[in-house]
């Protein structure tokens, strides 16, 4: 049940970043690359992100790890 408030204003919702004039490279986690994985756009969406991305090594291990345990196979990851 939506219940407005009078004392809350609506506002839209505006698209923000806080790659905005950053060259950090982004470091991406476990959960990150499963969910760029499963959303079948990961590879678009990281395309579209103009740092480097980083996955470190212990991230990339425990991908290669749960895939060979649930299929037999081992998944290849590039850490840049």
């Amino acid at each position: 049940m939506l219940i407005e408030s009078s004392l809350r204003k609506e506002r839209r919702m505006s698209c923000s970043s806080s790659l905005i004039n950053i060259a950090n490279p982004l470091v991406l986690d476990t959960s990150v690359l499963i969910n760029l994985h499963a959303c079948k756009y990961g590879e678009r969406i990281l395309a579209a992100i103009p740092n480097d991305i980083l996955v470190p090594e212990i991230v990339a291990g425990e991908l290669e790890h749960e895939t060979s345990r649930r299929n037999g196979s081992m998944v290849s990851c590039t850490v840049s």
